[in-house]
């Protein structure tokens, strides 16, 4: 791969390259080796940093353009065959049916060898948006899987998201801690029932 003489200007601050014989793969690892991105996106309702769907772009798109590599997000519906029960009663009676999901694609082309095409997958799932209607929520769903499709696909790890990371390990504390202590004060509460009742002389079977 080498540099070539800018005959016809592209645009001004992306490289022509000469990329014959350079497979997608390879080209791919280039882009993941360049890219550098920040969070720069903060979340103050939850209190986390993210990144940002336009810094991603704007980091990406003009490596994608040097390495000669189309990228294409779409949507579109998937059955999934699944075993149910027939019956709570009879467990090894069971029917097939099928399960419609709508699953995000990602699509990175070689401009060069449009035949060859790498392609990353990620189910839709429904969320709600504070503050946003209906469509705004369509459109969420969407940038969520847009962003994590590319951060797949440019192997960037968000630590945020590690099970063994501090944050996650502190909010998951901070959720066990919230709700042994919601169970505390609703044992207490019925502790609290109990004794009045039996002050005033209930019993315990009609309790």
């Amino acid at each position: 791969m080498k540099i070539l003489d800018n005959e016809e200007e592209v645009t001004k601050d992306v490289e022509v390259l000469d990329l014959t014989g350079v497979s997608l793969m390879e080209r791919m690892l280039f882009v993941m080796n360049e890219v550098r991105i920040e969070k720069n996106g903060k979340n103050t309702f939850s209190n986390y940093d993210y990144f940002k769907p336009e810094e991603i772009n704007k980091k990406v798109n003009p490596l994608f353009l040097k390495y000669k590599i189309f990228p294409q997000f779409t949507t579109y519906i998937k059955g999934y065959e699944t075993q149910t029960l027939e019956s709570m009663n009879d467990a090894i009676s069971t029917k097939t049916q099928i399960e419609y999901r709508e699953i995000a694609k990602l699509s990175l082309t070689d401009i060069l060898n449009p035949s060859d095409v790498l392609v990353y997958e990620m189910p839709l799932r429904d969320i709600e948006i504070k503050g946003a209607n209906k469509m705004q929520n369509v459109g969420g769903v969407r940038t969520y899987a847009k962003r994590y499709l590319y951060m797949e696909a440019l192997n960037i790890s968000d630590n945020s998201l590690d099970l063994d990371g501090n944050d996650m390990s502190n909010k998951k504390n901070a959720k066990a801690t919230s709700k042994d202590d919601k169970l505390a004060e609703a044992i207490n509460a019925i502790k609290i029932k109990v004794d009045v009742l039996r002050k005033a002389q209930i019993k315990d079977t009609e309790i």
